[in-house]
């Protein structure tokens, strides 16, 4: 039986992998995908992290700039991650997706698209463009991150592009008639492709919506290395949105249990669920 099991190989997961792994714990990392990382991977070419990567280092491995630049590009920042496991000889299950978390008397049972798992441990700014379409938002960048988890955005050329007139703003999209699009304002366009940008979902509610540690809107009700009420041992780690950016706060939730003294180690198992919430999006 491993003492730790951690769901998703990213950052968040990397970290606390890392951390508990130095205190000579057990931990296996499990994988949905063949790689580590997988959600920077799918990233536009150009992306770039806007915190330095001194500020963005995980526990144990410091990102410093002459090998991945002062502000990491995102193949910069794959190599990192994928630098990091090595460093730590972090063992990862690749191609393993983790479905449910079930508490058990002696611990959790993570089940897999696989066999179970048995674990101790379960942890799982621009200007004006009101004319181009995009108007400025009511709220300050403080008060959209706590309300709407919306961040700040950062340019890569787009506003160049939109002042250019290269690309367009139009209405939403409510519909469509034959080959044409209908909008919100009753206009019909024929673009040459729609892609449909639904967002992301943080997918938790069937891996552990069962035992009501999630708030209405899917996130975890508590984080930064406290426990539930409902499911003492079960931690979670890469959901804190914070101005100064989600990679340096990863870092402070993969602190080792040591430092939480409510950790009950010796009669309740835990699991750190470390999915990566996507970066927010735009206002």
């Amino acid at each position: 039986m491993d003492e730790v099991v951690v769901c998703g190989a990213g950052a968040a997961g990397l970290s606390a992998a890392a951390t508990l792994g130095r205190l000579g714990l057990s931990v296996t990392v499990l994988e949905r995908t063949d790689e580590v990382g997988a959600s920077w991977r799918t990233r536009y070419d150009g992306l770039r992290l806007n915190t330095p990567g001194w500020m963005s280092t995980m526990p144990g491995y410091r990102a410093s700039r002459r090998r991945y630049g002062e502000y990491p590009t995102r193949d910069d920042w794959i190599r990192y991650l994928e630098d990091y496991a090595e460093h730590h000889h972090i063992r990862v299950r690749f191609a393993t997706q983790a479905r449910k978390v079930i508490a058990k008397d002696e611990g959790w049972l993570v089940e897999t698209d696989g066999d179970g798992l048995d674990a101790r441990f379960q942890w799982a700014m621009f200007g004006k463009l009101d004319r181009y379409g995009i108007a400025r938002s009511p709220h300050g960048i403080a008060t959209n991150l706590a309300r709407r988890q919306h961040g700040p955005a950062y340019d890569d050329g787009f506003v160049a592009e939109l002042r250019a007139g290269r690309i367009e703003i139009v209405s939403a999209a409510v519909g469509f008639d034959g080959e044409a699009v209908v909008l919100a304002d009753g206009t019909h366009i024929r673009p040459d492709a729609v892609i449909a940008a639904t967002g992301y979902r943080r997918g938790l509610g069937g891996l552990v919506g069962h035992l009501g540690v999630l708030d209405d809107n899917g996130m975890p009700a508590v984080g930064g290395g406290q426990q539930h009420p409902s499911a003492p041992g079960l931690f979670f780690n890469g959901y804190r949105m914070d101005l100064s950016g989600q990679l340096r706060t990863m870092r402070f939730g993969a602190r080792p249990p040591e430092r939480k003294p409510n950790l009950r180690c010796a009669d309740k198992c835990c699991n750190f669920i470390t999915f990566p919430s996507p970066k927010p999006a735009v206002s």
